[in-house]
C-alpha cells in the first residue's frame, strides 16, 4: 500500500482531531479560527504551510486582529470554503477530492468558484490540467476507480482525478474548452464527465454535482448527447440520484445521495 492510500485510510482518525472535542482546543498544537462565526480548528504546523494564515497567525502583530470573547481570531471568509481548504491542507495538499466532498451543495452553500477564490486568498494552489496528454492520464485515473488495478480499484485516486477535472473546467485551464476549434479536447471532457456522473458509487453526490454545475457553464450538449448519452443521469432539473444506492456515499461525509437536498446540512464541526 502506497503512502497516499495509507493517508486516505487514516484520514478519518487523524486529520480532524481538532474537531472532535472542545477540550482539544486547549492543545498548544491546535489553533481555532472563527470564520464568520463558525469555529474551525487546525494543527499549527498545517497553518504555517498556508501563506495567508502563516502571516496572520504568526507574523502579524496579534493585537491588530479582531478576536472573539475566547481569543480566537475572527476572519471574514466563507466558512465552508475555508473548512474545505483546511481539510485539503491537512492531507498535505494531496487529496484534492476533499475540497469538493467537504463543500455541500444545498441552498446557501458555497460554490466551486467561491472555493477557488478562498483558496487563492489563502495562498493555496489547486492543481489543474491543460493538455490532451494530461486529459488522457486523468481518464486512466478515473477508470482505475472502477476497473481492477494491481491492488484493486483505486477509488480515492479516481475521486481526486474527478476533482481535478472539475477545477480545471472551473478555472478555464483547459484550452478552448468552449470553442469549436478543439473538438478532440472537448469530446474528451464530455466523455470523462459522462463517466463521472454515471458512477454514483465511485464519486458520490457532491463530486458529481459540483462537476456537473461547472461543466454546464462551459459546454452545451447536443440534443443527441442529452437524449441518449446523458439521459439516464441528467434531467432538465440537473443530475438524477439513486436514493436507494447504499454505496453512493461521499468519500468522507458518510451521507447518502439524499443529503444533496438537505439545505441545512453542515459538514463542519462545531466546538
Amino acid at each position: 500500500m502506497d503512502d497516499v492510500s495509507k493517508m486516505r485510510e487514516e484520514l478519518t482518525d487523524l486529520v480532524f482531531q481538532a474537531h472532535r472535542s472542545r477540550q482539544i482546543a486547549t492543545d498548544k498544537n491546535v489553533i481555532i479560527i472563527s470564520a464568520r462565526g463558525r469555529l474551525v480548528g487546525g494543527n499549527v504546523t498545517i497553518f504555517r504551510m498556508i501563506p495567508f494564515l502563516n502571516q496572520t497567525l504568526f507574523l502579524d502583530n496579534q493585537d491588530s486582529h479582531e478576536k472573539d470573547d475566547e481569543g480566537n481570531i475572527l476572519l471574514d471568509i466563507h466558512p465552508e470554503s475555508f473548512y474545505a481548504c483546511i481539510a485539503y491542507a491537512h492531507s498535505a495538499f494531496m487529496l484534492q477530492s476533499l475540497l469538493l466532498t467537504k463543500l455541500s451543495t444545498g441552498s446557501g452553500s458555497g460554490s466551486v468558484q467561491e472555493l477557488i477564490c478562498t483558496a487563492d486568498h489563502l495562498g493555496i494552489n489547486i492543481p489543474t490540467i491543460s493538455t490532451m496528454d494530461e486529459l488522457v492520464d486523468l481518464e486512466k485515473d478515473l477508470r482505475n476507480g472502477k476497473y481492477d488495478c494491481e491492488e484493486g480499484p483505486d477509488r480515492g485516486g479516481a475521486r481526486d482525478a474527478a476533482a481535478k477535472l472539475c477545477f480545471s473546467i472551473a478555472k478555464g485551464s483547459i484550452p478552448m474548452l468552449s470553442s469549436n476549434e478543439n473538438n478532440k479536447i472537448k469530446q474528451k471532457v464530455v466523455t470523462d464527465t459522462l463517466f463521472i456522473v454515471s458512477h454514483q458509487r465511485i464519486f458520490g453526490p457532491r463530486l458529481r454535482t459540483h462537476l456537473w454545475m461547472e461543466f454546464e457553464k462551459v459546454i452545451t450538449l447536443t440534443d443527441k448527447q442529452r437524449s441518449k448519452q446523458f439521459a439516464e443521469w441528467v434531467s432538465d432539473d440537473g443530475l438524477k440520484y439513486d436514493f436507494y444506492c447504499a454505496g453512493c456515499n461521499d468519500e468522507d461525509s458518510g451521507t447518502d445521495g439524499s443529503s444533496i437536498h438537505e439545505e441545512d446540512y453542515q459538514p463542519m464541526y462545531d466546538y
